[in-house]
């Protein structure tokens, strides 16, 4: 309705995140972002960070984790259900990090909810852990995949997600959400 968008659109104001210009009241009234987006993408990158999500670890060997995961996927034939997050997604976007220890994949909730897809990927060699899993499946809603894009031919959260998430990991992987928020987001 107008006036509950008009009571948001005074609450961005208040939290410095536009500027009201214009009459005070009325149609004549515009707003444009404030010089600091970096203050919003904070306060959401931690609303996102504090969301517990669901999530399933997977052991597997390889000398290139980040291959065999999106091998698997294709393999699995799930297209669109899927992309990779994390380090592998920042990666990706910048290649900030000299190594992936864990390769976090972000999967829509109708195929993270299925027992087939899990038996797939147990029958690739790939075994469900209960933690310390080189492989991290994140449940996700179709949303956040529908917001991605694709790099070099590999599906990826958008830049804001994978740096609200490396942000919520804290040490290195922190710093390197600076340098995606520079690069990649450019705020």
């Amino acid at each position: 309705s107008p006036g509950q968008l008009s009571k948001t659109l005074s609450g961005f104001d208040k939290l410095g995140w536009t500027v009201r210009h214009g009459s005070k009241r009325g149609s004549g009234a515009w707003r444009t972002p404030s010089d600091t987006l970096g203050v919003m993408l904070e306060s959401w990158a931690s609303h996102v960070a504090g969301q517990a999500l669901p999530t399933r670890t997977l052991h597997a060997i390889s000398r290139d984790m980040t291959s065999r995961v999106i091998s698997a996927l294709r393999e699995a034939d799930i297209s669109g259900s899927w992309a990779l997050t994390g380090l592998a997604a920042a990666n990706l976007y910048a290649p900030l990090a000299t190594s992936v220890g864990t390769v976090e994949v972000a999967l829509e909730d109708r195929q993270f909810d299925s027992n087939a897809f899990w038996a797939l990927m147990e029958q690739q060699g790939n075994r469900i852990s209960g933690a310390g899993g080189a492989i991290r499946m994140v449940r996700v809603e179709s949303r956040v995949l529908g917001r991605g894009e694709v790099r070099d031919g590999t599906p990826v959260v958008s830049a804001p997600r994978v740096y609200a998430g490396l942000k919520a990991g804290g040490g290195r992987a922190s710093e390197i959400a600076d340098g995606l928020r520079e690069v990649a987001i450019g705020v």
